[in-house]
């Protein structure tokens, strides 16, 4: 009990100052009983019952807390500060209707205090109306500019708008008044990160650890920010750190997860997935990220299931949705193929972003327009932070040469399909009138390829561990005139790089069939008068820059191995042997039909396949069975560790057929080098136009269709009439080293031509096709 009078007033003011002393030092249950103790022993102020109110809120008593703020209004009508925590408990209640017309009523009774209005910002906020909110926290601001809380609250708003300057602004103001606050450090560092402003993101971060050591999503965020600047022991060493400290940090565990997958820690990458999917069973990140790590591991029906759940969870995750498509069509689980196609297609129509470019290249009723809009889609997110960047190229500091300096910008300077074709082209150019610098994103695999590239080049620099503003920096520095981007959006590009605009010109080629989608990502693409016709322009956010021939180069110093015998090879000796080496995710049921119906019309025929992922085995022997041939017919060749000994075993076969609409790339140049004749239909796209410029560039065009019915009928009659079937890889043996296909000195000057007219049209401020 207090102490009775005469002493009465002296305790009673100094039983509520020490409760406001409990509950200032965060001990709010003494400061909540030595309040109700006073509110019991005396009629209270309305200051007492405000105070048992807030103290009842930090407890989460939030009707004890109503109840008095209510008691406190009773008490005091204009009592602004017990409307404002009146509007506090209210929205913690989620009753927000109530929340705003207490808190619009203390604004009336005080216009000139910031805290009702800041009050109303944090509620606006809180139900979404976000235009309220900012003008709530503006005119909050007006009254009281150095109002931490607000400043911090409307640099989050703005942060979650993306718009960043005004974030950091606020941030920064924040930071003037409080300079101590680390979760201030904290999302200005993040502001800064989406900036791309990696090196002040860093000092950010590192002066929130500073001030609070225990911050763990500090750590968790440096890390993520090490990793995009490919520090990855630095970045393993913070998410460590993160998970010491909060070893259920679901989104640490995740990103360790990437971290280990880029090493390739495969099974540690899924642990950690794994785990973080136990702590954030609803997350479609971490489910998609376990579905890549599943799909390079080769489980396939693993991966595709996690993908489809990550779009049961998130239907507009456009990237999963076109990851689960590409699984199941890697490993021909064809019942779905419809459904998706017609899903991925509809998707794109209604403007869904991430829908990988490359799926969307293998679907029969993809236009033209359908994959432009895949690539810009899928391009926009990622290209968001570059677009308000001044390009790095500075033409007032770009360097003039008497050679043109051209740049090679490739994950792929190794064993691979793009080397194999590209490896003779970087040995015929001109070093008098260019000078070759090679920039590699890949792994360091000191294979003949790679050794054969740093031979090749006068500059060869390994880019793979400097962040993309570095190589970006590294490129610019250098003095590029053209980059030439040969990877493209394939699974290893880094959009970064050539986002940053280090060249004046830059070039989208080679490794990557279709529309990079913007602008900001490559002034032209390579192509030729029948792989990109000049009236498909409008569907490459590229200007079109046709080679006079086939785009694709071809090395003739190719070696092929020796030619074993079919008994060698499983193969029948006096049957037809139809191959195709394509990549199984191109083949779609059409095809399929046309080639089983082939086999059942040819006694004894075969089919002769690279080897697949041993599922989508499975699924073709299912399929051909179902289409009345049997497994006997259907023969799979086991990889070769060398490209030449592939090559000599490939001329045992009779004919090649083409993938649609997907068509053969380097599998068709490996094909017509060693003499076999190649079918193919031929489509709308850039992808589904590739293998008739091949083989109109070795001047054969007979071999061209444009329906399945003439596909069907050319292969059969090739294949039941041997003399035709003669004279067709008689004239293909006489053309091979006489057209325009295998003449790899003469293709590079058409290459280096090209070159010079992009170059005069850059220094002529213009950009217009340069058509063949």
């Amino acid at each position: 009990m207090l102490t009775p009078t005469p002493s009465r007033s002296y305790t009673v003011e100094q039983a509520y100052q020490q409760a406001v002393s409990l509950y200032r030092n965060g001990h709010y249950s003494p400061a909540l009983a030595l309040s109700e103790q006073i509110i019991a022993a005396i009629a209270p102020t309305a200051s007492v019952f405000n105070l048992a109110a807030v103290c009842a809120r930090a407890l989460s008593a939030l009707d004890k807390a109503e109840h008095y703020c209510r008691a406190a209004i009773a008490a005091q009508p204009d009592h602004v500060n017990a409307y404002n925590n009146l509007g506090l408990v209210l929205m913690d209640l989620q009753r927000y209707e109530e929340a705003e017309q207490v808190l619009m009523q203390a604004a009336k009774i005080q216009p000139d205090q910031a805290e009702s209005l800041i009050n109303l910002g944090n509620l606006y906020r809180a139900s979404q109306r976000r235009n309220e909110a900012e003008q709530a926290y503006r005119q909050g601001l007006a009254i009281q500019p150095e109002q931490v809380d607000a400043l911090y609250n409307l640099g989050l708003m703005m942060l979650e708008d993306g718009r960043l300057d005004e974030a950091e602004a606020a941030f920064r103001q924040a930071l003037a008044n409080q300079p101590d606050q680390a979760d201030g450090h904290f999302n200005l560092g993040n502001v800064l990160m989406e900036s791309r402003r990696f090196a002040e993101a860093e000092i950010s971060y590192r002066q929130a650890i500073r001030l609070s050591p225990n911050h763990a999503d500090a750590h968790f965020c440096l890390g993520i920010l090490l990793m995009e600047c490919r520090q990855m022991s630095q970045a393993w060493a913070s998410l460590q750190h993160c998970l010491h400290l909060q070893p259920d940090h679901a989104n640490a565990l995740n990103a360790l997860g990437n971290l280990l997958k880029h090493a390739g820690r495969l099974d540690e990458g899924e642990k950690a997935y794994r785990r973080a999917l136990e702590i954030h069973p609803d997350s479609a990140n971490i489910h998609s990220n376990l579905g890549n790590l599943l799909m390079e591991s080769k489980r396939l029906p693993e991966a595709e299931a996690e993908f489809r759940q990550a779009v049961a969870l998130e239907p507009s995750y456009g990237y999963a949705l076109g990851q689960a498509a590409s699984c199941a069509r890697q490993r021909l689980a064809w019942p779905n193929a419809a459904s998706d196609e017609a899903q991925i297609l509809a998707s794109l129509e209604q403007g869904l972003s991430g829908i990988p470019t490359r799926i969307v290249m293998s679907l029969p009723s993809a236009s033209a327009q359908h994959l432009l809009q895949a690539a810009l889609l899928a391009s926009e997110d990622k290209l968001r932070p570059f677009l308000d960047v001044l390009p790095l190229y500075d033409p007032a500091r770009h360097r003039p040469s008497e050679r043109l300096r051209i740049g090679y910008l490739s994950a792929d300077f190794r064993e691979h399909a793009v080397m194999h074709l590209l490896g003779g082209v970087l040995e015929a150019h001109d070093r008098e009138r260019f000078k070759i610098h090679a920039y590699s994103m890949g792994a360091n695999t000191q294979d003949p390829h790679r050794q054969r590239v740093e031979q090749s080049v006068e500059v060869f620099r390994d880019v793979r561990t400097m962040s993309d503003s570095d190589a970006a920096k590294l490129i610019a520095e250098d003095g590029i005139d053209i980059l030439v981007d040969l990877t493209g959006s394939t699974k290893d590009s880094r959009i970064g790089i050539t986002a940053s605009r280090p060249a004046p010109v830059i070039v989208n080629w080679l490794g990557f069939p279709g529309t990079l989608g913007h602008a900001r990502l490559a002034d032209y693409v390579i192509g030729d008068p029948i792989a990109t016709p000049a009236d498909q322009a409008e569907f490459f956010s590229e200007t079109l820059a046709q080679m006079p021939h086939c785009c694709l180069p071809n090395d003739r110093k190719r070696p092929i191995g020796r030619t074993p015998t079919r008994d060698e090879e499983g193969l029948p000796t006096n049957a037809v042997v139809f191959s195709s080496f394509n990549q199984s995710f191109k083949l779609i049921p059409e095809t399929f039909d046309v080639w089983c119906h082939l086999l059942r019309d040819i006694p004894g025929s075969v089919l002769w396949l690279a080897t697949l992922p041993p599922p989508a085995v499975d699924n073709l022997i299912r399929g051909a069975a179902a289409r009345g041939v049997g497994p006997g017919r259907i023969i799979f060749a086991a990889k070769k560790p060398d490209i030449a000994d592939h090559l000599g075993r490939l001329s045992l076969a009779d004919l090649a057929l083409d993938t649609f609409p997907y068509t053969s790339h380097s599998t068709g140049c490996d094909a017509l080098w060693v003499g076999v004749p190649l079918i193919t239909k031929i489509g709308s796209t850039f992808p589904s136009r590739i293998a008739a410029s091949l083989l109109h560039a070795v001047d054969l065009p007979e071999l061209v269709t444009e329906t399945w019915e003439a596909y069907f009928n050319l292969a059969y009659t090739l294949a039941t009439e041997p003399e035709r079937l003669k004279a067709i890889r008689e004239k293909l043996a006489r053309n091979r080293l006489s057209t325009a296909l295998f003449d790899t000195v003469q293709f590079t000057q058409d290459l280096e031509s090209l070159y010079r007219k992009m170059w005069q049209q850059d220094r002529r401020g213009i950009r217009a096709p340069i058509l063949a």
